[in-house]
């Protein structure tokens, strides 16, 4: 399976949201089609059903993780420091 991902969705997300460490719903559930009271939590949660990139410095390189529900469908290594945020 190939999934699309933000190389560095960190630096991504930074500038097209700012600094944003949680998730919000909408009020509108349109699983259930009918109102609801928006909710705040932690946007890790979402891993459970949408890919997320990990990342990880190690010994002068960043390793990035694409995961879905905490398993790696694949990982990138990127060599040198330069890519360290």
């Amino acid at each position: 399976m190939w999934v699309l991902a933000p190389h560095s969705s960190q630096t991504f997300l930074t500038k097209k949201y700012g600094k944003v460490f949680k998730c919000k719903t909408w009020y509108w559930n349109h699983r259930k089609e009918k109102q609801e009271i928006p909710m705040t939590f932690d946007c890790s949660e979402l891993n459970k059903f949408y890919p997320l990139v990990e990342r990880e410095h190690q010994h002068g390189q960043v390793v990035e993780q694409l995961t879905l529900n905490r398993k790696v469908i694949q990982q990138f290594v990127v060599p040198g420091e330069e890519y360290i945020i």
